[in-house]
């Protein structure tokens, strides 16, 4: 018992990492699903909802990208190490700037 509440204090958990990456890994999948129906759609260019959907995800996602590195600035212990934690939001990050890209382009 005693040993549980030592390694508690010495070793805290941060958790509040795993709720952003969810967050981003949710943005990610609706994004795609919104793509996949345009690129489906027998007329693309006319679903302008999709596109501006599509485009306030990935605003959502920069903000949950910049959330997660202010609080890496402000965290002493991680769950993992922080250029890994870094490397893993730019790229989920920059998946949604893709399918932003994509949707663009359409």
């Amino acid at each position: 018992m005693a040993k549980g509440i030592l390694r508690k204090i010495l070793l805290p958990k941060e958790e509040k990492f795993f709720p952003m990456f969810e967050g981003l890994a949710e943005l990610i999948s609706k994004s795609a699903h919104i793509l996949a129906k345009i690129i489906d759609s027998p007329e693309p260019s006319q679903m302008n909802e999709e596109f501006k959907e599509i485009k306030s995800l990935e605003n959502q996602a920069d903000d949950i990208a910049h959330q997660v590195f202010d609080t890496l600035d402000t965290t002493f212990i991680t769950p993992f190490d922080r250029e890994d934690i870094h490397q893993l939001v730019s790229k989920m990050d920059d998946v949604l700037d893709f399918i932003n890209a994509v949707s663009q382009q359409i």
